[in-house]
């Protein structure tokens, strides 16, 4: 039973070595962010999976199994949060939408979602369920830039009183981007990085067309490409 009176806020998201790291990794990011502030973090995994444990290094973790459907998934969350403090679930996984919100949220908890996709809905409707506080705010956080589109996305996906933080000024990044940027004057006389992210799990067909483009463009240098 779990019963870690530390814990405030819970994290559902999804990760394997085969399909990808992405989800965990900013979501790491979150967490520790959170654990400096002295808020106590529960990660809501499927499997346990050795290859990721460097990265649930220092955070807990509950295994709910595998995946069958956003309902029975629903219900494994909030059985396993049921003897917590926990209010909140932060969720990131392309596998659950507003069916899986909405069963989370009849129970009280809050819900804040994390999309980049701009196509799935999302439940935040706090007016929907009764045992919720009119005080509660639920979120829905995209980071994608999709230019002037931007500040609308969502705006058909979700409840009028879901706060919609949408935009690069919300992506959560380590806090090394946070403490090693500086503005950087640009000439030719002044060369500069620019880095390309492919995401955790990474697609080596991707970066092989993208090395040929860089490789095609006039007067640029082959030789300062570099992989890490």
């Amino acid at each position: 039973m779990l019963t870690d009176s530390n814990h405030c806020i819970a994290i559902r998201t999804y990760a394997s070595s085969e399909t990808g790291i992405g989800h965990l990794v900013r979501m790491r990011h979150l967490a520790l962010a959170l654990l400096q502030k002295k808020i106590g973090v529960l990660f809501l995994l499927d499997q346990s999976d050795s290859e990721l444990s460097e990265l649930l290094d220092g955070v807990d973790v509950v295994y709910l199994g595998g995946f069958i459907s956003q309902k029975q998934d629903a219900s494994q969350v909030i059985e396993k949060l049921a003897t917590t403090s926990i209010e909140m679930v932060v969720v990131d996984d392309y596998r659950l939408d507003a069916t899986w919100e909405a069963e989370v949220a009849q129970v009280g908890l809050r819900i804040v979602s994390i999309d980049d996709t701009a196509t799935r809905s999302h439940q935040c409707d706090l007016h929907s369920f009764p045992t919720r506080r009119s005080s509660d705010l639920d979120l829905l956080i995209d980071p994608k830039w999709r230019g002037a589109e931007t500040p609308s996305g969502y705006q058909s996906l979700v409840p009028q009183s879901c706060r919609r933080l949408l935009g690069p000024d919300y992506v959560l990044l380590s806090e090394e981007y946070g403490t090693s940027l500086k503005k950087i004057e640009c000439s030719p006389d002044n060369p500069f990085k620019v880095l390309f992210t492919l995401g955790g799990g990474g697609d080596l067909d991707v970066l092989a067309d993208l090395l040929e483009a860089l490789q095609q463009q006039p007067d640029y240098d082959a030789n300062v490409i570099q992989l890490q």
